[in-house]
């Protein structure tokens, strides 16, 4: 039993390190060293002229413990068919499960290490404090992993549909994150109809391809709820980031990324025979997704410019031009993706 699973971990991190590859690609690690310095220098000169009061300082403990304790689910590795091949070996799979909660503790370990090692300079606290306060991290987030193991404990016996449902979900909301970058194969996207935005959906479609994708964009997958997260977190990082510089980078940093979220739309439908023989050329199509994804883009940047305009008005030329480049930019830069 203890083969069968090093083998599914095995197979696991080598699926994962596959699509790593794609998702750090040379466009993105620019973008994300270019927020990183950004950041950095922002933190930097933040720490050269604030220092924090007490209450100030437990807001950020409690953010940090909070962010690291959220970060890494029980990964147990179980497949659907054990339900029925394995169940004759339940207790060999109860054993190999608590070994799953000390393998599936050392990625919310590394970091809860991360974010202890950079709020430090924040807090001025001693070596010992922040190595008892990363050790309370790691102790709590190990009761939580077993309380969380005992939940399919069902009066002695295994719940084998909460167990296998949790695991396929845990590997499914990671390859979704993967399929912004590349093509992730047996990634399936559910529709969920949401009616309250049946309005948004075009009366006369222009083909097939229109209506499909207005449909998949806003029912399909993640992709209007990334788009929500992501616009989200611009808008925040505008109203948070006082230097104007910073702000701008923040969110175009912060739209880059959502260009790729929108651009996986060209392959929700890849593995779709009826897709092949809807009367609509491939060029048809794409022109289509192109003017969806730049009325999406165009409709977020006119937001970030609003709240940009609202939190550095003195710098509104900077905004104006900010607003007028990044469709500019968008639309370039889908094209040249699409083709």
């Amino acid at each position: 039993m203890n083969e069968i699973f090093r083998k599914r971990r095995n197979a696991y991190y080598a699926r994962t390190f596959k699509y790593l590859r794609y998702v750090f690609n040379d466009h993105f690690l620019l973008f994300l060293l270019i927020g990183i310095g950004a950041l950095g220098v922002a933190y930097t000169q933040f720490l050269q002229h604030f220092s924090l009061v007490w209450w100030q300082k437990v807001g950020i403990i409690g953010i940090v413990s909070v962010a690291s304790l959220s970060i890494g689910k029980l990964a147990t590795f179980v497949a659907p068919a054990d339900s029925v091949f394995l169940l004759a070996k339940e207790s060999e799979i109860e054993n190999e499960l608590t070994k799953a909660v000390r393998h599936s503790l050392a990625f919310p370990a590394a970091f809860s290490v991360l974010f202890v090692a950079l709020s430090a300079p924040a807090l001025h606290l001693s070596v010992w404090v922040l190595g008892l306060w990363l050790l309370g991290l790691l102790i709590v987030k190990f009761v939580l992993l077993q309380r969380k193991l005992k939940n399919y404990d069902t009066a002695g016996v295994l719940d084998w549909l909460r167990l296998t449902a949790d695991e396929t979900r845990r590997q499914t909301n990671l390859l979704k994150i993967y399929a912004q970058f590349t093509s992730v194969k047996g990634l399936s996207h559910p529709a969920k109809r949401r009616k309250f935005l049946d309005f948004l959906l075009p009366k006369r479609p222009k083909n097939e391809a229109h209506f499909l994708l207005v449909r998949t964009f806003l029912r399909s997958g993640d992709y209007l709820t990334l788009t929500l997260r992501l616009t989200s977190l611009a808008v925040i990082g505008s109203l948070a980031i006082s230097q104007i510089y910073f702000a701008l980078i923040f969110a175009f940093v912060m739209n880059y990324l959502l260009l790729f979220q929108l651009l996986g739309l060209r392959d929700a439908h890849a593995n779709q025979p009826l897709q092949k023989i809807y009367p609509v050329s491939a060029d048809s199509t794409l022109k289509t997704l192109q003017g969806l994804i730049v009325r999406v883009f165009t409709g977020v940047v006119a937001l970030e410019v609003l709240v940009l305009l609202i939190s550095h008005l003195t710098n509104w030329p900077f905004v104006v031009l900010f607003g007028i480049i990044m469709p500019l930019l968008a639309r370039f830069y889908v094209m040249s993706r699409l083709k």
